[in-house]
């Protein structure tokens, strides 16, 4: 098996600040078994692997912007570091979904219009309110940041 890091650099004026990456978990033929990261759900909504089975047919492709083409280097990976993220970005996910959930029992699912009416006027007596639950139940913090996973990268 061989890992790879993909990226796909921002424009180079801005520092390439918002370059976006990933991990990719490929046979030794380069067929992707698992992509990790901003590359996983591929383009078009469908991931890389139901259209582009192999990494290198994905070189090169442009990703997000015209000028964002995709590159990749094979790397080493630390499977303990990245699991050990894995588990805790999960684990973060897992609580965030709840927050989610019970901020929608006070909310409903479309935020927006809870706290704005058809013009556009903020309702004030739901601000409040979702502000008092929101003080009692605080928004869970991350134990690790996304892009920690390539700290995995030997």
């Amino acid at each position: 098996m061989k890992t790879y890091k993909i990226y796909s650099p921002a424009y180079r004026p801005n520092g390439l600040k918002g370059t976006y990456y990933s991990i990719a978990w490929c046979e030794n033929n380069g067929e992707i078994i698992r992509i990790y990261g901003d590359h996983a759900w591929g383009r078009d909504g469908r991931f890389f692997h139901e259209g582009y089975p192999n990494i290198a047919d994905i070189v090169g492709m442009p990703f997000s912007d015209a000028d964002r083409c995709i590159q990749i280097e094979e790397v080493e990976i630390d499977s303990e570091e990245f699991d050990s993220y894995f588990k805790q970005y999960t684990e973060y996910q897992h609580k965030r979904d709840a927050w989610d959930k019970a901020a929608d029992e006070i909310t409903g699912a479309d935020r927006y219009w809870f706290f704005y009416d058809k013009k556009g006027k903020e309702i004030t007596k739901n601000w409040e309110l979702y502000r008092s639950w929101a003080r009692k139940n605080p928004t869970p913090r991350m134990s690790v940041e996304y892009y920690d996973f390539l700290k995995a990268i030997k």
